[in-house]
């Protein structure tokens, strides 16, 4: 590219007379474009329209006449051949220049985002930099520039731009680099990992860092258990080097997962549980909160022997996982012994008014008081909402326009009965009987018989 000079810069921080022997020296260090390093001497390639995450470290030397102690101050700048002057990025450091280094260097670093408004115009060059100001030399001194230069945007383009993986997968990723600008002489890609211990294996085998291709795309595998690095590819030119284009890997964390086996224990008989969707990598230690209704132990492949202790009763039944994404507890209630309809185990639904509706807690005997209003009948729904009993509701009544309920049927898989007395029928009081029969899961059924009283006329509490 070519040099961007700064000649009114460069005039504006000159330290003229006043005896000044020696003035400090400003030097921009460790610079990084979008976390990839910049090689000393090069120029960091911008696509157009896009921002970026400048890093930089910027090592000051005290002049000979400097004094320690003074008060002062780093701003990262940038000149852009598109702007008339330079825009100031950040202050990064503004504080005592004490120069703790041998008495003689002070460091400071910093990263700052610059918007992508910045590098809208393709061909555009510029510089960033470092200035130094103190209470004794507010002019300042600044650092040689960091070149850099807006690419046209049809350059490279890296896919997938980011890629989310579940933690434990092992299916193989594939990242591709295209050329829509069609840049004649591609000679190779070179494929950064960041490290050896990156995640990826290429090949078969542990990928290194670095790898060059040919080719335009790379396949890399996940190693089992680990997170996997960012994946940047820099492009090899006969006469230049583009990017590096990034893509950002995530681990998302472990997959869906769910404790698979019996809903009951039955007898005294070990029963086995495994986890359903464990990730590869990972072990599971499994436990109940109750000992005597259950003990649980957990075996070599990862499943889990439960027993059954003494009594009934729910029972919560947990598979801590734990691998190289942490721990996640996987939690199921279980009951030791048959199913069994226990308080609180339902909700009773009925009108007390014209469309108005109360709820209150379903037990047998005598459930429900009501009260008649106009020649709508009343309307009840018994309902039972405790989790893991299957189950039906059963009428052992007549229905009709010559019965004490007009009609009767059933929601939620049999669990929601919902029936209206029939306010034609002979006045007074009305009973019903209704049932519950549920699956015990032991292998047979239980049934609950519930007596509903409707109170004629007569307001009544309830």
């Amino acid at each position: 590219m070519k040099r961007f000079y700064f000649f009114s810069l460069a005039l504006a921080l000159l330290v003229t007379a006043e005896g000044r022997a020696q003035a400090p020296t400003v030097k921009l260090q460790n610079v990084q474009w979008n976390q990839q390093n910049v090689a000393s001497g090069s120029t960091i390639q911008i696509p157009q329209g896009t921002g970026g995450t400048l890093s930089v470290g910027v090592e000051i030397t005290k002049g000979k006449d400097f004094l320690l102690g003074d008060f002062c101050w780093v701003a990262i700048y940038y000149r852009i051949s598109t702007a008339s002057s330079p825009v100031n990025v950040a202050q990064i450091y503004g504080g005592s220049c004490d120069f703790g280094i041998d008495g003689t260097r002070m460091y400071v670093s910093a990263s700052m985002n610059i918007g992508a408004s910045s590098f809208s115009s393709a061909g555009a060059t510029g510089e960033f930099y470092a200035v130094l100001t103190s209470s004794a030399y507010p002019s300042g001194y600044a650092s040689a520039g960091q070149a850099f230069e807006v690419k046209a945007a049809s350059q490279f383009v890296m896919t997938p731009a980011s890629l989310s993986l579940v933690c434990g997968t092992t299916a193989a990723q594939r990242f591709s680099v295209s050329n829509p600008g069609n840049i004649a002489g591609v000679v190779s890609y070179v494929w950064d990992l960041g490290s050896a211990n990156n995640g990826w294996l290429y090949n078969g085998s542990p990928a290194p860092a670095v790898i060059t291709t040919i080719a335009a795309a790379i396949d890399l595998t996940p190693v089992c258990g680990v997170a996997q690095s960012d994946v940047s590819a820099t492009v090899n030119t006969n006469n230049a080097v583009y990017g590096p284009y990034r893509t950002d890997v995530t681990n998302s964390g472990y997959p869906s997962m769910f404790i698979n086996g019996p809903s009951n224990l039955c007898t005294t008989s070990p029963y086995t549980y495994s986890v359903a969707g464990l990730s590869c990598g990972t072990s599971v230690t499994w436990s109940t909160n109750n000992q005597n209704l259950a003990a649980a132990i957990s075996n070599a492949d990862n499943t889990g022997s439960v027993t059954k202790g003494n009594g009934y009763g729910d029972v919560a039944l947990t598979a801590l996982v734990t691998g190289a994404c942490g721990n996640a507890a996987v939690t199921r209630t279980i009951r030791a012994g048959s199913n069994g309809l226990s308080r609180p185990y339902g909700t009773l639904t009925f009108e007390t008014n014209a469309s108005t509706f109360r709820t209150v807690e379903l037990v047998t005997v005598t459930d429900f008081y009501g009260w008649t209003y106009s020649t709508n009948g009343l309307e009840v729904r018994p309902s039972v909402t405790k989790a893991g009993i299957s189950g039906y509701w059963s009428l052992n009544e007549p229905t009709g326009q010559n019965s004490e309920i007009l009609w009767f049927f059933t929601v939620d898989n049999g669990k929601t009965a919902i029936m209206r007395f029939n306010p034609f029928a002979p006045s007074g009081d009305k009973v019903i009987r209704m049932e519950f029969i549920y699956d015990t899961g032991c292998g047979g059924t239980g049934s609950n018989s519930h007596w509903f009283y409707y109170k004629g006329s007569s307001p009544t509490g309830g």
